[in-house]
Formats: C-alpha cells, sequence, structure tokens
C-alpha cells in the first residue's frame, strides 16, 4: 500500500467588481458528494482570511487516493463568508474525478449571494 497523498490546485474567482471585507473567510472543500445531504464529509478543506487580496485566489488541496471509493462522488466547494453570512460561493459545485484525469488548474467560479 503507498500513503502517496495526491493533489488539487487552482483558482477561486468572482467577476464582480465589489470589495470583500479584509476579514472575510475564503473557504475551499474536497467535499464527498455521494449522499444527498447538508453535511458532506469533508476531505479537506483550505481556509483563509482574504485580507487586501483580490480575485483571483488559489487554493491548493491534498487527499489519499487509497481512502476512495471509487464508486463515490467528489466536489469543491468554495465559498467567502462574512460574519456568518455567505458573500459568495459556487451555486453548482465542481464535479472532480480525483483518479488523475481532473485537469489543473482548476477554476472554481463564485457567484454574489443577494
Amino acid at each position: 500500500m503507498s500513503n502517496q497523498k495526491q493533489s488539487l490546485h487552482g483558482e477561486v474567482f468572482f467577476e464582480h467588481r465589489v470589495s470583500v471585507p479584509e476579514t472575510a473567510t475564503l473557504s475551499i472543500r474536497l467535499l464527498d458528494v455521494s449522499i444527498p445531504d447538508l453535511d458532506y464529509p469533508i476531505i479537506d478543506e483550505q481556509q483563509e482570511l482574504v485580507g487586501d487580496r483580490g480575485s483571483p485566489f488559489p487554493f491548493h488541496l491534498t487527499y489519499d487516493p487509497e481512502q476512495l471509493d471509487p464508486r463515490h462522488h467528489y466536489a469543491i466547494r468554495g465559498q467567502i463568508t462574512y460574519e456568518n453570512r455567505f458573500l459568495f460561493l459556487n451555486i453548482a459545485m465542481q464535479s472532480v474525478k480525483l483518479d488523475g484525469s481532473d485537469p489543473q488548474p482548476l477554476l472554481i467560479r463564485l457567484d454574489k449571494v443577494q
């Protein structure tokens, strides 16, 4: 058995010309979305303050292929929150196969939450 971690990398972006509070939090999650549920199991997560940077935001997620079930479905969820409110999120999660065939870098578009 190999314990070789694999990774996904890319950028999260939004097209709206709005300022985002520096203390807003960017979260990128790699999820097992096989069973419809609001609390999908998190395989990996990257969280950071937006700070004074603008879009796009780079991300890097890792996973262990031996811990994955080939019958399951996986996706990436991106979101920016501020004071427990969603500011941006990708409404349709980005599906990934995690079999080495996913194009990289991945581009994840976030939409403004009304």
